[in-house]
């Protein structure tokens, strides 16, 4: 702020005061946007820790399934339990449409400091497909009829596939997990 000598120091004082007020304004909203966007994040990682825990459950149903003593009921017991965890699946990932609640799709959270930096933050999407086709990165990002997940085989084949299960639903999500955001400071 200029000297200026025509002003009185009550002038001067106000206009530090309202300067001080500005700035703690900016510091305020800056905290609030970013406490909001955390959350966002925090809801993301949850909603990752869920798909993961279907994948495992998912995975060990496949390992029971595939145990040669198994009879027919028991198989028919496992499939359907499987079916269930799928369709919980495709619920968690396809429920929330709307950016904010959507836990699976890209995230964008720009966060602005007091002092005119900005930090934006990029949690990438994750989709899911499970069928038997080749695992194709270009295909994984594009989704169908914008779903986040889809199942191309029966709940038997994926429990004879386990595969499909690590390749299709576990990488993509601990890969997301574990890289999840990138910086870009201006």
């Amino acid at each position: 702020m200029k000297k200026d000598v025509s002003l009185s120091p009550d002038i001067i004082t106000k206009k530090k005061i309202k300067a001080l007020k500005n700035q703690l304004n900016d510091i305020e909203t800056s905290e609030q946007q970013l406490q909001s966007d955390m959350s966002t994040l925090h809801q993301k990682e949850t909603g990752l820790n869920n798909i993961t825990d279907i994948g495992n459950q998912l995975t060990e149903l496949s390992k029971q399934y595939k145990k040669s003593d198994l009879s027919e009921k028991d198989k028919l017991e496992i499939e359907k339990k499987a079916g269930e965890l799928i369709n919980n699946l495709g619920s968690l990932m396809n429920e929330n449409k709307t950016e904010e609640n959507n836990i699976v799709g890209n995230k964008k959270i720009q966060l602005n400091s007091s002092d005119g930096k900005s930090t934006t933050i990029l949690s990438k999407g994750i989709d899911i497909t499970l069928d038997l086709d080749k695992v194709d990165k270009t295909k994984l990002n594009n989704p169908k009829d914008d779903k986040h997940f889809s199942s191309n085989v029966s709940v038997k084949t994926l429990l004879e596939n386990h595969s499909i299960i690590q390749e299709r639903m576990l990488n993509p999500v601990q890969s997301d997990v574990i890289f999840p955001i990138t910086w870009d400071e201006s």
